[in-house]
């Protein structure tokens, strides 16, 4: 039980990290504008350089602190109440940004999807017009 808890929460950290990885892999973005960009509010135009001189509420250091106390529950001696807290005080503890961070994930890679459509769609009218033309 110890290690499904653990690997449940470890599974799902591992899930926010990989798209916090995927999103600063964009060639205009520096590492840590993941996380930023998925605290700030959807209701109104991003400013990248301003968000980057304002810490969101969460850090990389609260991932890690979340990581370590799930890959302490898999070798807690507790007894299964303590176990249980714990596991549902981490879960409570990174929830929230976790569905932040796959929105935001979500949002700019289906942005990149329509830019690069677009782009597409650009080429292929350029290439229709310079066939006309020659």
């Amino acid at each position: 039980m110890r290690s499904a808890l653990s690997s449940y929460l470890l599974a799902r950290l591992d899930s926010v990290d990989e798209r916090l990885v995927s999103v600063d892999a964009l060639p205009w973005l520096a590492a840590g504008d993941a996380l930023r960009l998925a605290q700030l509010p959807r209701d109104r135009p991003v400013d990248l350089e301003k968000s980057r001189s304002r810490p969101g509420t969460h850090r990389p250091a609260d991932l890690v602190r979340w990581r370590t106390r799930a890959e302490a529950l898999a070798v807690s001696e507790a007894d299964k109440h303590a176990i249980f807290t714990e596991f549902a005080a981490v879960e409570d503890e990174f929830e929230e940004l976790e569905t932040l961070i796959h929105m935001a994930a979500d949002q700019i890679e289906d942005g990149v999807e329509e830019g690069l459509r677009q782009v597409a769609e650009l080429a292929q009218c350029e290439d229709f017009e310079q066939g006309a033309q020659g």
